[in-house]
């Protein structure tokens, strides 16, 4: 444990530090400031590409990308501009689903690009962490909709270990649960799971269930984030969870069971965010600072509160099925490079699969295969057999088609399956979606899933999280050692 004025110091330099470590967005802009917060705009764009090397099933699976999203302190629009490969959009005009065939040799991409506004809260959660009467006597004023589904029961082992030793924290620091507004007790709280050492950082290939986190204090981002949301819940505090890509400046892989992904400025992420009235959704993420200061391309909410140990068997299960590489990269719409510049598909497809030729090869050399093989191809119309080379895939006569910018466009939303759907809308008249309410069991860190339900669950090793803390830790060390010299102490203007 970790003393009063360490957590506190903690908390005010990470929370500078995020700020420090945010790249500046030249496509942000503010307008008339809201009562609270800092008003942001961004644009991006997402760049997916799958290869399968190896399936012992053939299926098809699902894209997995950020979605039509909105909250109140958050809205987000996402537009499907660009696909191709063995890949399809199915559904009607309201639900479009970005598909693809999974077969050895498949492969596919999509393009997609995202529009947001969002509130950077991060002086709001400082300032609540500093004063415990923060937004005292605005918990009645939580609408009845918002406290019937964010208020959930928490699992037993929440209230019967991790509450004890919650309480226990807080008082050692001088604080009384009944006598500190709902709000600061939701941030201390989080300080208690993030940052206390109560939970150690430990990276998995699969999340863990509740026992599994409580009973060893060990688990990563998504376990972390399912522990608070419980432990919210057991003091009537609305919260959910969100999964995202958080835009930061990396560019790491991650081997998931035989097979392997690259990210490039998309972090895959999960986090943790309280219901304040008069304010609305505020995160609580001390590890990435999603939806503080670094922007966070949501996928989707969840609201459960455990992962079954029969639901890791059937992931692993599946996950063992299939080899394949697959990339996601994440750009400001100002920085694409220029290469990527482009709605050829062919071109494209040449491009992107070039990018992932290196890791291509890995898993096919780890799989036991030979770099060229025999692939059985598959289109809208036919099903034929191709000798195809691994240095490009150009010839594949996989479903390839596109939309021109101007023209009608595809805006992504969450089904309520393991799915990401789209619904039908153009670029000028796009309005902001409606609130998303899908509920996230789990999911996979693929931006490709299964299609069977059992299946989607999430698989993050989450170097993101291990690769932040050491950033921070080493942004703290540094501040704190120009603060004593200076004989200054740290401090938020």
């Amino acid at each position: 444990m970790r003393g009063e004025h360490l957590s506190a110091l903690m908390l005010a330099v990470i929370l500078l530090s995020i700020s420090s470590i945010s790249l500046s967005y030249s496509s942000v802009s503010t307008s008339a400031q809201p009562s609270h917060g800092k008003l942001q705009h961004l644009d991006f764009t997402l760049y997916d590409y799958a290869y399968v090397v190896l399936t012992k099933n053939e299926t098809t699976a699902y894209f997995e990308m950020p979605s039509n999203y909105s909250d109140g302190t958050l809205n987000q629009t996402v537009y499907i501009v660009a696909y191709g490969g063995n890949v399809t959009l199915v559904g009607n005009d309201s639900n479009v689903t970005a598909q693809i065939k999974v077969f050895n040799g498949s492969y596919g991409f999509v393009v997609v690009k995202i529009k947001q506004t969002f509130l950077n809260l991060t002086s709001i959660v400082l300032e609540i962490s500093r004063n415990p009467k923060a937004f005292a006597g605005v918990e009645n004023e939580v609408p009845q909709d918002i406290r019937k589904k964010y208020v959930k029961k928490p699992v037993d082992i929440i209230k019967q270990k991790v509450v004890p030793d919650f309480t226990k924290w807080l008082k050692e620091r001088g604080y009384n649960i009944n006598n500190v507004s709902k709000a600061f007790l939701a941030v201390q709280a989080a300080i208690f799971i993030y940052l206390s050492g109560y939970i150690h950082y430990n990276a998995s290939a699969l999340p863990r269930t509740l026992a599994d986190i409580v009973n060893k204090h060990q688990g990563d981002c998504d376990d972390m984030s399912r522990v608070l949301m419980n432990l919210l819940w057991y003091y009537g505090i609305p919260a959910k969870m969100e999964y995202s890509y958080v835009y930061l400046p990396l560019n790491m892989t991650m081997p998931i069971e035989g097979s392997y992904m690259r990210f490039l400025n998309a972090g895959p992420h999960a986090y943790t965010l309280m219901y304040i009235p008069t304010i609305g959704w505020v995160s609580l993420d001390f590890l990435a600072g999603a939806r503080l200061n670094n922007p966070s391309l949501v996928e989707g909410e969840s609201l459960t509160a455990e992962v079954t140990q029969k639901q890791l068997e059937h992931a692993k299960k599946a996950l063992s099925k299939i080899r394949y590489a697959e990339e996601v990269m994440l750009f400001k719409d100002n920085e694409i490079p220029s290469k990527l510049r482009t709605y050829n598909v062919n071109k494209l497809t040449t491009i992107l699969h070039g990018m992932l030729l290196p890791l291509i090869k890995k898993v096919t050399l780890e799989t036991g295969l030979s770099i060229t093989s025999t692939t059985t191809q598959n289109t809208a119309t036919q099903s034929s057999t191709t000798t195809t080379s691994m240095n490009t895939p150009e010839n594949h006569t996989g479903t390839n088609s596109t939309t021109t910018p101007g023209t009608t466009q595809r805006t992504s939303t969450t089904s309520t399956t393991i799915s990401s759907t789209t619904t039908y809308s153009t670029q000028e008249t796009a309005r902001t979606a409606s609130q998303t309410s899908t509920s996230h069991s789990t999911r996979t860190t693929s931006a490709i899933r299964t299609n069977a339900p059992e299946a989607n669950i999430m698989n993050e090793p989450d170097l993101l999280g291990f690769l932040l803390l050491l950033t921070l830790l080493v942004i703290i060390l540094a501040r704190y050692t120009i603060k004593s010299s200076s004989g200054g102490s740290a401090n938020t203007s």
